[in-house]
């Protein structure tokens, strides 16, 4: 979890409340004073809540919560006028992008210092480390419009930030220390992202911005850029340094952004909009709630709202709480309001004896022998994409997958059918860790099936190994050990695999039923996964055919 550091009395200033009332509301926004000095306070906070994660966001959160300035924020009330315009062509590593213009900031070293404090926490947490979104901030009267956004060659020319001579982005990229840390997220590609203006590029996203752009305390007016992958990862972001830079005193203007034929103004700060059963609110939190009680107690939270009818609310939200997905978040921040130690604990109706499961003590023992065999436990995503299930292990068709009738993101567009996939694409991902390395995961795995659902649910043990030795007889040492180890009398019967090596591959059965394959992974696999080691992995069922050990 994110932690941030602050001069408590600049929080002092910011809340205009006391000490005390500081100190006892920072819990009810799901943070934790970790350590407390007489000049400055650290503070754990949760990563759903990014908004906090500013000196401005963190004081303006704490000020509604106890009353001094309930409701929407102040950059929900802005009308924006049009700064000028940037012309965004079609850029294929980083297509989304937004864009703001702040006139008017009262920056010093030390405000400088908060602003691109919170500039990286954004990138590392709703950024993902640049991958989602990344930010650029400018002084704006270094820049000459007409502002294109657009793809340049490795050969084009900038003076990155903190040099004063000119390199191309191919340099940039093997010598600065930006460009070495993020490189990994634009080789794939033989142009590059850049934003450019009259005098040239100002800015080489997610990288590094130019020297010639560089904010001072002598800076005044502001242009930020975001780009990235992800539109509602940008969103968030802009919003939270646009209200960050509202509260400071700045002025937002917006830009027009056009893109061929299309047009559109951004920053995007509308109030966010979901409804509210005050009803099922009530049965949720068990308490009792007037519409009144209900609508003040959601403005202590920063939200506005619109009654329907009886019982039914709009709740406009600040445009940077993307964390609410449902009623049921508005619902956590009502009990958040009431103050979770106001609430009575009732006893359950029914008094029963609890104990494990047979299957979480079968998984808990195959933990336990990987792990004292070398292996390394990883968790991979459940959902997944037909690419990684069957193309890249060789399977032809994607057959046997369910996949999700409208999936927000290509990459994660099925569920998975299997687990070694996922491992490999771990060890794709993990190749500047030293070798060799022994990886496991278990897990659940889902193939079409009956009844409503048309699904059935099974719990997979997959493990890969990869090393300059790695054979097919690793593999099956390791089945030979989890067998030896459970009490399974599991037989290994010669059977090609498109996933492995034609010879060097075997089904694992059990009483005649076959539940698992072990063998040394096809070279094409090797490749698809751009692994250059030999690899051998197994997987096995687990729900259903085995015995477990109690």
């Amino acid at each position: 979890m994110p932690t941030v550091r602050y001069e408590f009395e600049d929080i002092l200033r910011l809340v205009g409340a006391t000490r005390d009332e500081i100190f006892r509301t920072i819990p009810h926004l799901k943070g934790e004073v970790k350590q407390e000095a007489e000049e400055e306070v650290s503070i754990e906070l949760e990563s759903d809540r990014p908004d906090l994660l500013s000196l401005h966001g963190l004081s303006r959160a704490i000020r509604s919560y106890l009353g001094i300035e309930v409701g929407l924020p102040r950059c929900t009330r802005i009308s924006l006028k049009r700064a000028f315009e940037v012309e965004v062509e079609e850029v294929r590593l980083r297509p989304v992008v937004s864009f703001a213009v702040a006139k008017g900031v009262p920056f010093d070293y030390k405000t400088i210092k908060i602003f691109m404090n919170l500039q990286e926490l954004l990138h590392l947490t709703i950024g993902r480390d640049r991958r989602k979104m990344a930010i650029g901030v400018h002084d704006l009267d270094k820049i000459t419009p007409p502002v294109v956004y657009t793809e340049a060659s490795p050969e084009s020319i900038i003076t990155p930030l903190g040099f004063t001579e000119e390199m191309s982005l191919r340099d940039v990229l093997e010598r600065h220390e930006k460009g070495i840390a993020y490189r990994h997220l634009l080789e794939r590609d033989h142009t590059f992202p850049v934003f450019m203006d009259a005098d040239g590029i100002f800015s080489f996203p997610p990288v590094i911005n130019s020297e010639r752009t560089r904010v001072t305390e002598n800076t005044k007016n502001l242009f930020i850029e975001m780009t990235g992958t992800d539109e509602r990862a940008i969103n968030c972001a802009m919003a939270i340094i646009a209200a960050d830079l509202v509260d400071m005193g700045a002025t937002l203007e917006g830009i027009k952004m056009r893109f061929g034929t299309l047009e559109t103004m951004v920053p995007k700060l509308s109030p966010l909009e979901r409804p509210l059963d005050i009803d099922y609110a009530e049965e949720t939190i068990g308490i009792e709630l007037s519409d009144e009680e209900a609508k003040e107690m959601l403005a202590r939270m920063g939200h506005d709202v619109e009654i329907l009818e009886r019982r039914r609310f709009l709740v406009k939200m600040p445009p940077y709480r993307y964390d609410v997905l449902h009623q049921v978040d508005l619902i956590e921040d009502l009990a958040i309001a009431y103050g979770y130690e106001n609430l009575t604990p009732e006893l359950p109706p029914v008094a029963t004896v609890g104990r494990r499961s047979g299957l979480s003590i079968l998984e808990s023992r195959i933990r336990t022998i990987l792990t004292g065999l070398s292996f390394q436990e990883v968790l991979t995503f459940t959902l997944s994409n037909a690419r990684l299930q069957c193309e890249m292990m060789n399977l032809g068709r994607a057959e046997g997958l369910i996949e999700l009738e409208n999936p927000v993101n290509e990459e994660l567009s099925c569920l998975r059918k299997w687990i070694l996939p996922g491992l490999m694409n771990f060890l794709a991902q993990n190749k500047h860790s030293k070798y060799p390395q022994m990886i496991f995961e278990v897990g659940y795995v889902f193939q079409p099936g009956n009844g409503e659902t048309a699904t059935s649910t099974y719990r997979d043990v997959g493990g890969v190994l990869i090393s300059s030795e790695v054979t097919f007889n690793d593999a099956r040492a390791v089945v030979d050990a989890l067998s030896r180890s459970m009490g399974w009398k599991l037989v290994l019967v010669s059977e090609d695999h498109p996933s492995f090596i034609k010879g060097r591959t075997a089904a694992i059965v059990h009483e005649d039923r076959k539940i698992g394959v072990v063998g040394e992974l096809h070279p094409q696999i090797l490749n698809n996964f751009e692994l250059e080691l030999p690899a051998s992995g197994f997987e096995i069922t687990l729900a259903g055919p085995l015995p477990y050990v109690r």
